[in-house]
Protein backbone atom coordinates (compact mmCIF):
# COMPACT_ATOMS: atom_id res chain seq x y z
CA UNK A 1 0.00 0.00 0.00
CA UNK A 2 1.49 3.54 -0.70
CA UNK A 3 0.68 6.03 1.60
CA UNK A 4 1.56 9.99 1.76
CA UNK A 5 0.77 12.69 4.56
CA UNK A 6 1.26 16.11 3.48
CA UNK A 7 0.73 18.96 5.60
CA UNK A 8 -1.24 21.52 3.91
CA UNK A 9 -2.15 25.36 5.21
CA UNK A 10 -5.31 27.13 4.05
CA UNK A 11 -3.42 28.81 0.92
CA UNK A 12 -4.25 25.19 -0.55
CA UNK A 13 -7.64 24.26 -2.05
CA UNK A 14 -9.38 21.53 -3.38
CA UNK A 15 -7.61 20.47 -7.12
CA UNK A 16 -4.78 22.28 -6.37
CA UNK A 17 -1.45 21.18 -8.28
CA UNK A 18 0.90 20.10 -5.50
CA UNK A 19 4.73 19.48 -6.09
CA UNK A 20 6.22 17.14 -3.64
CA UNK A 21 9.59 17.07 -4.92
CA UNK A 22 10.06 20.60 -6.80
CA UNK A 23 13.98 20.36 -7.91
CA UNK A 24 17.36 18.68 -7.50
CA UNK A 25 18.21 20.66 -4.61
CA UNK A 26 15.12 19.98 -2.67
CA UNK A 27 15.57 15.92 -3.48
CA UNK A 28 19.16 15.89 -1.86
CA UNK A 29 17.42 18.01 1.36
CA UNK A 30 14.93 15.30 1.86
CA UNK A 31 17.20 12.63 1.20
CA UNK A 32 19.84 14.64 3.66
CA UNK A 33 16.67 14.69 6.11
CA UNK A 34 16.14 10.91 5.93
CA UNK A 35 19.69 9.90 6.00
CA UNK A 36 19.85 8.65 2.45
CA UNK A 37 20.60 9.21 -1.12
CA UNK A 38 18.66 10.97 -3.55
CA UNK A 39 18.81 8.35 -5.82
CA UNK A 40 16.94 6.20 -3.18
CA UNK A 41 14.45 8.57 -2.93
CA UNK A 42 13.50 8.39 -6.81
CA UNK A 43 13.71 4.76 -6.75
CA UNK A 44 11.21 4.34 -3.92
CA UNK A 45 8.49 6.58 -6.21
CA UNK A 46 6.23 3.68 -7.05
CA UNK A 47 4.68 2.83 -10.95
CA UNK A 48 2.10 3.94 -10.37
CA UNK A 49 2.61 8.24 -9.42
CA UNK A 50 1.67 10.02 -12.75
CA UNK A 51 5.43 12.12 -13.32
CA UNK A 52 6.05 14.80 -15.38
CA UNK A 53 9.42 15.22 -17.19
CA UNK A 54 10.69 18.81 -17.75
CA UNK A 55 13.86 19.56 -20.16
CA UNK A 56 15.70 22.06 -17.97
CA UNK A 57 18.00 23.18 -21.15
Amino acid sequence: MDMLFVEVDENVNLYDKVEILKDNTHIEEVAKYLETIPYEILCEIGNRVHRIYKNSL
